[in-house]
């Protein structure tokens, strides 16, 4: 029997003190729409250094549950209210508001998807796959402006992380990209967090088998083979499972994609979350940097 490969579990991280009253910006936002608090209650999973990082499940007087986000940098907002309306309802949350680092979004009821689960591995491959088809890709060269910032950003990410003692060998790192990097790349929509940990399973009549991805706040433009990798990166799978995962992807044609070009963009999933992780203070910083040297050797 195939084995899974387990992420570290994660320390105890007991976070700032669950909010007693609802923070002003939220409550501004609400007042403004008419939408009445009767309750509520804190459910932030990571809250990082920020204080601003906090989630909250709120339920209205007339019994509609939301979820509300403080929205740590500006512009997220905007994103959200440009991508999150075009994505299949059945499996993403429906956005109410964003505007002034808040979002609030319908809440949706269910529990935590199963691991070792290949139909929810296969669901969930097909639902980033739908979301990757909502814009058609353009297909960039490696002078594109985009590929070289986002290089650039991978050398920052480096340079962040060797100077904070996390990546002695940041030489070979270097090396490592720059040995076999895809001549070309898919530039789309991404999702940004698709992984386990953010599914749940709901009641009919949500979705295939009820699946709901319930943090959406990083959908937006990007690499599409960077954002396969990165869910692989987050949710670590059996050789099958990642073939049940990646069916749908069809990124290989013309020699370029995720398939041949896997170990560089796994190595570029974990500086970017290592990185992240770094400079939010958040738990999982190990288990990136253990990714890093597995693909440097």
């Amino acid at each position: 029997m195939e084995s899974r490969p387990d992420r570290p579990a994660r320390p105890t991280d007991p976070g700032p003190a669950p909010a007693t009253t609802l923070p002003a910006p939220i409550a501004r936002r609400l007042q403004h729409l008419g939408l009445p608090a009767r309750s509520f209650r804190d459910v932030t999973a990571r809250p990082g250094r920020r204080p601003t990082r906090l989630t909250l499940r709120i339920e209205l007087t007339d019994g509609r549950l939301l979820k509300a986000r403080l929205l740590h940098r500006d512009g997220v907002a905007e994103r959200m209210r440009t991508w999150l309306p075009r994505l299949d309802a059945r499996h993403f949350p429906r956005l109410v508001d964003a505007a002034d680092r808040v979002s609030l979004e319908e809440w949706r009821e269910g529990s935590p998807a199963p691991a070792g689960d290949t139909g929810v591995v296969a669901v969930a491959g097909a639902m980033l796959g739908a979301l990757h088809a909502l814009v058609e890709p353009e297909r960039l060269p490696v002078e594109d402006p985009r590929r070289q910032a986002w290089t650039r950003r991978l050398h920052e990410c480096i340079e962040r992380l060797h100077r904070a003692g996390h990546l002695p060998q940041a030489d070979r790192v270097r090396r490592r990209l720059a040995a076999d990097p895809p001549t070309q790349a898919l530039w789309g929509l991404t999702h940004g967090d698709l992984c386990l940990e953010n599914l749940v399973v709901c009641p009919p009549p949500a979705g295939d088998g009820g699946l709901c991805c319930i943090d959406n706040c990083s959908v937006a433009p990007g690499f599409l083979e960077a954002d396969l990798a990165r869910s692989i990166l987050r949710w670590p799978l059996t050789a099958g499972e990642r073939e049940g995962f990646l069916a749908p992807h069809d990124l290989r044609a013309g020699g370029t994609g995720y398939a041949e070009h896997a170990d560089h963009w796994q190595l570029a999933a974990a500086l970017r979350s290592a990185d992240w992780r770094l400079r939010e203070g958040c738990d999982g910083l190990e288990f990136a940097l253990a990714e890093v040297h597995r693909q440097v050797g």
